[in-house]
């Protein structure tokens, strides 16, 4: 896995166990570590997980193979590499020390059984992809490396191999000003005729190259679906793309699907002056602030210097919001009282955080006239709105001067 947190380790196992481990078979110790694009940011490293992740390995003296498709198995991790051995006592590679000979050595991941020649190595960057917040399970999926190790003595027993990656990975950082709740799909797309994620392409391990299956379209957008619906909040949700080199100049935009039936543009994603290069990390902090749909983009945001259980309004015509996600002025309250019989009786509440499903009006009124009380709105009605936590209204012109009664709903 991608270490982004110590959370995201893989269990290990100190041993490969069984009869067919080969100790006389060579080992590779290998790194693969994403450069950060931003002077602020840390490489990432690539965290294998032991005797499940393998590699293909390809051995090649003078020109010809004398091994082909060897498969080792990762065995333990240590200071951001890792240990390949033979879990085969049959299939591993190995030489004579004293021959003066040497080989070339080429390497790939993930291991395919199928794969029978190393100029040839199939490799794709999926348009479906998924997982759970902070994951890189299916980050991992979507990546194909590649490393070489050239003009090996025999007599080295322990060989260093470097990946490289085919893909590059966007790393999003989420978050939102109002709760978004059940949060299924995030969508990358990129202009028409960019190739952000390919299918049917070939890796060629002597010099890293990739050709892509001409009668196979690339896709401009790669889907992430979360394996559950997710809420995204104040805190971060972090997601990870395999993705296509990218040029510089290119913009992706990212929409979200949340909810039974509803989306949402949580903006655009400029690509850096650098490009997005094959085997490195991108992260973008993406802020989505909602102000509302339908004209409400400018609305007053009557909590915008604290929440409250009542807000006083004042203009005609005028476009007001208010969070809905939070009881009264958010500060934990405990009230103590003396009933006629002199028990007294206290109560208190901590949980400050609600999540609606529907506001709507249940009582308002205005001033007694000379005429007596008119059936008047201080708000319009037909104008109560509530989406992602928020309450949106319009006053009427002429403003109509009373109260209004809003409830949340469960």
């Amino acid at each position: 896995f991608l270490l982004a947190a110590a959370a995201l380790f893989a269990c290990r196992k100190e041993e490969l166990k069984g009869p067919e481990y080969n100790p006389d078979a060579v080992a590779f110790t290998g790194t693969a570590t994403f450069t950060a694009s931003g002077s602020s940011e840390e490489a990432f490293n690539l965290l294998w997980e032991a005797d499940v992740d393998r590699i293909g390995l390809f051995t090649v003296a003078d020109g010809r193979v004398e091994q082909s498709n060897v498969y080792y198995a990762a065995y333990s991790n240590e200071a951001g590499s890792v240990r390949f051995i033979s879990p085969s006592r049959d299939k591993g590679i190995e030489w004579d020390g004293t021959d003066a000979g040497v080989r070339d050595i080429y390497a790939y991941y993930p291991y395919r059984a199928s794969v029978d020649d190393y100029t040839s190595i199939p490799v794709a960057v999926s348009s479906r992809q998924g997982g759970r917040p902070g994951e890189t399970a299916s980050v991992k999926e979507n990546l194909n490396l590649y490393a070489s190790s050239m003009e090996v003595d025999p007599a080295v027993r322990d060989i260093p191999l470097d990946f490289s990656s085919v893909a590059a990975i966007i790393r999003l950082d989420i978050t939102s000003n109002v709760p978004v709740p059940s949060v299924r799909k995030l969508t990358l797309t990129a202009d028409q005729g960019v190739g952000l994620a390919s299918e049917g392409g070939v890796l060629n391990l002597v010099d890293g190259t990739v050709t892509w299956d001409s009668s196979v379209s690339p896709s401009n957008k790669i889907e992430y679906d979360f394996t559950e619906p997710v809420s995204i909040c104040g805190e971060p949700v972090t997601v990870y793309f395999a993705v296509n080199p990218l040029a510089r100049g290119l913009v992706l935009s990212l929409d979200m699907e949340y909810g039974t039936d509803k989306s949402v543009s949580l903006g655009d994603l400029a690509v850096p002056d650098g490009g997005i290069n094959a085997g490195t990390l991108t992260t973008y902090p993406v802020d989505f602030e909602y102000k509302g749909s339908d004209g409400y983009e400018n609305s007053e945001d009557l909590c915008a210097d604290g929440t409250a259980n009542t807000y006083i309004v004042s203009k005609a015509g005028a476009q007001y919001r208010f969070s809905a996600t939070v009881k009264g002025n958010g500060v934990p309250r405990t009230f103590t009282w003396t009933e006629s019989d002199g028990t007294e009786i206290t109560r208190s509440y901590s949980d400050l955080d609600i999540n609606p499903a529907d506001v709507r009006v249940v009582w308002y009124n205005t001033p007694k006239t000379a005429d007596g009380y008119a059936d008047r709105c201080p708000i319009v009605l037909e104008s109560l709105k509530y989406e992602l936590g928020m309450v949106f209204f319009t006053t009427p012109d002429p403003f109509v001067p009373g109260n209004v009664l809003l409830a949340a709903y469960d």
